[in-house]
């Protein structure tokens, strides 16, 4: 077994913490390990040697298939884009945003979420405006939502259901508010 180092950055050089990193084999057919990189945006696995796929996934960022050739002890970099949104003319407005992918990093098209006013103190029950939504070709979807609102944000299709008081800030990326990015989930079409 050699042992591979991976040092996940995004475009400024800055560490990609918690970046789930998966190594499969060169014809992405079988999962060989996986792991999340640590404060520093590194992750050390111990593999044998050979050529293999290296494919990322961290909520706002973009990652390209990338190969590694394992021998001996290796070293390799893994990059990523920093995925940006643009604030909301308002000041009184946050804009909440989310970016779906698979766990090939492939954007997530057409998934359905919904925002629902729960402005009843108290309230378990959404009351008032609903907005839906639909990720596009990017897997964007994002609302703009007066801040400190009480909502509840549903995913269509899977069990997620969070409730949520938007921020007060310009922009908040809505996996990361509602905890999100830690459920493993996926999108079930209907038919």
């Amino acid at each position: 077994m050699s042992v591979l180092t991976l040092a996940c950055e995004d475009q400024n050089d800055d560490p990609v913490v918690d970046a789930l990193l998966s190594i499969y084999d060169t014809n992405l057919a079988n999962l060989i390990t996986s792991g999340r990189t640590d404060s520093s945006g590194v992750l050390t696995l111990s593999l044998p040697n050979g050529t293999y796929q290296v494919l990322g996934f961290a909520n706002g960022y973009s990652f390209e298939e990338d190969e590694v050739v394992v021998s001996g002890a290796t070293s390799h970099l893994v990059t990523s884009t920093k995925l940006t949104i643009s604030a909301p003319g308002n000041p009184s407005v946050c804009r909440l945003y989310a970016f779906f992918k698979d766990m090939t990093g492939e954007a997530m098209e057409g998934v359905e979420v919904s925002v629902g006013n729960l402005f009843n103190q108290g309230s378990e029950s959404v009351a008032g405006v609903v907005l839906n939504g639909v990720t596009n070709a990017q897997g964007l979807v994002y609302f703009d939502l007066v801040r400190g609102l009480r909502v509840r944000i549903s995913v269509k299709g899977t069990s997620i259901v969070r409730d949520v008081v938007v921020p007060n800030l310009a922009t908040q990326d809505l996996m990361t508010l509602s905890g999100m990015q830690t459920d493993a989930f996926g999108v079930v079409g209907e038919g």
